[in-house]
């Protein structure tokens, strides 16, 4: 078990770092695109920034699937539970409902997942372009598999940490 945990804490570490670094440089660089294109547009009185919001495609989407992946990494999902309240003292009746929520999360991802392929698979196939800059329409669009599979690892690791406690923490005791 010590092993398994210690490889789990290693695995969100990294995926953290990687993740946060990937979603960090999407934001600077969409920041960076969208000051450029007001810029040029309002300052210079100049259109000559044709198909920017193509371009912007990319890191918005990269924001946001990406985003939602480092959300799963984190365990900083927005959640209304009320199982910390109805099961206040019972620590094993917490990791059994947590164990399947993540799993309900899990088998969702796997949905997602199995609609997202179909997609990533023709877009493997045609080799689409984008009209402007002609970046691979995979580059961004692709993403939505990336980060639902990611999102279903980190589901599934959630899942392994309530099933088996593994990061559980005595519950204290009101006074």
């Amino acid at each position: 078990m010590a092993k398994l945990r210690t490889f789990l804490n290693g695995f969100t570490r990294a995926g953290s770092a990687i993740l946060g670094t990937i979603s960090g440089a999407s934001q600077f660089i969409l920041v960076c695109m969208i000051f450029t294109q007001v810029l040029m547009r309002y300052v210079f009185k100049s259109s000559a920034l044709f198909g920017v919001e193509e371009a912007e495609l990319l890191p918005i989407f990269w924001i946001y699937f990406i985003g939602g992946a480092l959300t799963s990494c984190e365990g900083s999902h927005i959640e209304c539970s009320l199982v910390g309240l109805v099961f206040k003292n019972n620590k094993a009746a917490q990791n059994i409902c947590n164990a399947i929520m993540f799993i309900l999360y899990l088998f969702l991802s796997f949905i997602a997942i199995k609609y997202t392929w179909s997609h990533f698979a023709y877009l493997l196939k045609v080799h689409k372009y984008s009209v402007y800059y002609h970046i691979p329409v995979i580059v961004y669009e692709g993403t939505s598999f990336v980060g639902f599979l990611i999102m279903a690892v980190f589901s599934l690791r959630d899942a392994l940490r309530f099933l088996t406690g593994l990061f559980t923490e005595p519950v204290e005791q009101e006074a």
